[in-house]
């Protein structure tokens, strides 16, 4: 017998299975206990079902076996494939994500070293006007003040970018999320039962985008790379 017919097809067992179990329905609604004997009786077919019913089981597990360990088997081998693939990309990503970590914390350290010295030049410009304008050795005419000159801004040329594009149309992206690790389940139970479990998809579906406070978990946002 092919797979198919497996599928398809009723084996002479299962006919056999059919057909009694049919028959045993059909006493079961025909049963009227009214006497001990009657009960007696009804002892009896309920354990004939319940044999039925093992047996039938035992059919369908038979059947179902070879295509269970068919599909654990074929499971088994693509995952041999995707796992390492999964484990690479994370890798990747992690690589990633570092150096744009990295180059933001450059491009910071930039930004304040150019407001550290546009704060030096504007408070030296303040502190030779305050001295000029005290020194009783200048002979300076009744001439209204010159306009003060605004302190040239010091230009700094960032290169941190948070969105990567590939040479193949591929396009990587920092984004931040919200995630959480069970720090007390005993408040967690308390505060929300229904997430007693730490039902990660309900816990990931009220924190995202917004984060909170969730009693008993620790609600922190993280950077991931996210390519498309």
């Amino acid at each position: 017998m092919n797979n198919l017919a497996i599928v398809t097809q009723e084996n002479p067992l299962e006919i056999q299975l059919r057909q009694t179990s049919m028959s045993l329905c059909e006493a079961a609604d025909n049963v009227i206990i009214m006497s001990r004997i009657d009960l007696s009786d009804a002892t009896d077919l309920v354990k004939t079902i319940k044999v039925r019913t093992k047996e039938i089981e035992e059919e369908r597990t038979k059947l179902v076996k070879p295509f269970n360990d068919g599909v654990k088997a074929i499971n088994a081998r693509f995952k041999a494939m995707t796992a390492p693939l999964e484990e690479a990309e994370s890798a990747v990503k992690q690589k990633m994500l570092s150096f744009q970590k990295e180059e933001e914390r450059r491009a910071r350290e930039e930004q304040e070293k150019a407001e550290k010295i546009r704060a030096e030049l504007e408070a030296k410009k303040r502190k030779e006007e305050e001295e000029a304008a005290n020194d009783p050795t200048l002979d300076r005419p009744l001439l209204p003040p010159l306009p003060t000159m605004p302190v040239q801004e010091v230009a700094i040329q960032s290169t941190h970018r948070p969105t990567t594009y590939g040479q193949t149309g591929a396009v990587s992206t920092v984004k931040k999320v919200w995630g959480f690790e069970v720090k007390d389940i005993a408040a967690l139970a308390a505060a929300h039962p229904n997430l007693v479990l730490a039902n990660e998809v309900e816990i990931n579906r009220i924190i995202r985008g917004k984060g909170g406070e969730i009693a008993g978990l620790h609600i922190f946002e993280k950077e991931i790379i996210q390519v498309r």
